[in-house]
């Protein structure tokens, strides 16, 4: 008997629950899902107050039936960015910058102060609902809950003992997602997120790490830009869509 996987997953937010103060699961639509099976995936639902729905691929056919079956609405098109690590690349000395990865990170509240001033364009920020749930502070809370943490990785970039910026990322086998890389307002424009990537590959192929993988949103056009400069390729687009209830 053939084993066909449903076109769709269903996984309960539990911080999501915790932090905002309502029920919350995600749905991910892995493809193209038909009339029935969108029905079905609504009754697993129905006793959640707060949906993610995330339409992998952007199906032109699941954005119809979001569209038609409920007052779900757009909040974020999440763009996935994938790189080969290249080979050693230098980092500019004339910058006296200097890099350290460590997993393991003591609470920094300079890191926290960072990341609370950096990360203004999310499907966080764009949902008035959670918006006024303090969504603007969930990347503050994702950095604080992961200090301390083993699977979790910091890189610093300093400049005379003082960050400038950071990246969190985690390691998946032969694969470093970065989860989030943040630069110190006042260092825009200074070179310091490239060569926070540049190390971070440098650091990566001494692991035999083959991909670096990252995300943003298609409307943060500096971060779109960015990646782009830097060699990665768009892997996948997903619509992401808010349902309250």
């Amino acid at each position: 008997m053939l084993n066909i996987q449903r076109p769709y997953t269903v996984k309960e937010l539990q911080w999501d629950r915790e932090y905002f103060g309502v029920s919350s699961c995600r749905v991910d639509l892995n493809r193209e899902i038909n009339q029935k099976d969108f029905m079905t995936m609504m009754q697993e639902v129905k006793d959640y107050h707060f949906v993610s729905l995330n339409n992998h691929g952007n199906q032109a056919y699941n954005n119809y039936l979001i569209g038609s079956n409920t007052n779900a609405f757009l909040v974020d098109t999440n763009i996935q960015f994938i790189k080969t690590v290249t080979e050693k690349q230098s980092v500019d000395d004339s910058l006296n910058l200097k890099f350290t990865v460590q997993n393991r990170q003591h609470k920094n509240e300079i890191i926290l102060k960072i990341s609370k001033n950096a990360f203004v364009i999310s499907k966080f920020t764009n949902d008035p609902f959670l918006k006024e749930k303090k969504g603007n502070l969930v990347y503050y809370h994702w950095v604080k809950n992961a200090f301390e943490k083993d699977d979790k990785y910091f890189l610093k970039v300093e400049f005379n003992k003082k960050i400038y910026g950071f990246i969190l990322f985690r390691i998946e086998e032969k694969s470093t997602v970065i989860e989030l890389i943040a630069v110190d307002k006042q260092q825009k424009g200074k070179y310091i997120g490239k060569s926070m990537l540049i190390y971070l590959e440098n650091y990566l192929k001494q692991l035999s790490i083959v991909t670096l993988k990252v995300g943003t949103q298609l409307d943060n056009l500096d971060a779109v830009n960015f990646y782009n400069h830097c060699g990665f390729k768009v892997v996948e687009r997903t619509a992401v869509f808010h349902w309250w209830k």
